[in-house]
């Protein structure tokens, strides 16, 4: 087992947040690689972070909101106008209230759980370089490219290519494959479903562009979805 790389003190906060987070059921656990690989799943709100963060068995670094990782007035705005309010539809007046509580809670637990930020412009560059190192230090990362504009749904509508890009970006750079593996979380039954693994050169060798390869992972999710349903 590897070395956990987060802080001490981050530790013992999860083990704290664990005893009120129930561990989820994992199908096909032996799908969750030691090597270092890039996991992509649906977003469940808050839970589906929450939960791969303290139950991943492995060592990985979460992708999020660049808003997250910034400034004290960045992250409030964040969670005011675009999480609490635009996805998940509370009022504006108690999102403002809500807001206020949780932002210094969240300042502690992102910089804990060393989220790489994913940035929608020129930026970007950053993003990868940060989430190429860490897997070149054998560091799993985990991506949710759904598209949550207009809130988080069991079954999803649309995905971004940004974790293929990031794949293709890998192995230019390194001249290796990686592994992409797909996850749903089910909320409601606290299942999170591992889907067998897919590579970057396999999958360059069947799409023509990073829209084909999202379209195929979010068909593929909502089969997982299915999946879990019909359990």
């Amino acid at each position: 087992m590897k070395k956990n790389i987060k802080k001490p003190f981050f530790c013992f906060v999860k083990s704290i947040v664990k005893i009120f987070k129930k561990r989820p059921k994992f199908i096909n656990p032996e799908n969750i690689s030691q090597e270092a690989t890039i996991y992509i799943s649906n977003h469940a709100a808050a839970s589906g972070p929450t939960t791969y963060e303290l139950y991943m068995p492995i060592n990985i670094r979460l992708m999020g909101a660049y808003q997250m990782c910034s400034t004290l007035k960045d992250r409030w705005n964040y969670l005011y106008r675009i999480y609490f309010h635009q996805k998940k539809k509370v009022p504006k007046w108690l999102s403002s209230i809500v807001a206020t509580i949780v932002t210094p809670f969240m300042i502690m637990f992102y910089k804990g759980m060393q989220i790489i930020p994913i940035y929608p412009d020129v930026r970007f560059r950053k993003t990868l370089k940060e989430a190429v190192n860490a897997l070149e230090n054998g560091i799993s990362v985990m991506i949710f490219p759904e598209d949550s504009s207009d809130g988080y749904h069991d079954r999803l509508t649309k995905f971004f290519g940004g974790f293929y890009i990031l794949a293709k970006e890998y192995y230019k750079q390194t001249g290796k494959d990686i592994k992409i593996v797909n996850m749903y979380y089910h909320r409601k039954k606290n299942i999170i479903y591992v889907d067998n693994p897919k590579t970057y050169l396999e999958l360059n060798n069947q799409f023509e562009n990073h829209n084909q390869v999202a379209d195929y992972f979010l068909s593929n999710t909502n089969v997982l979805f299915n999946k879990i349903n019909d359990m």
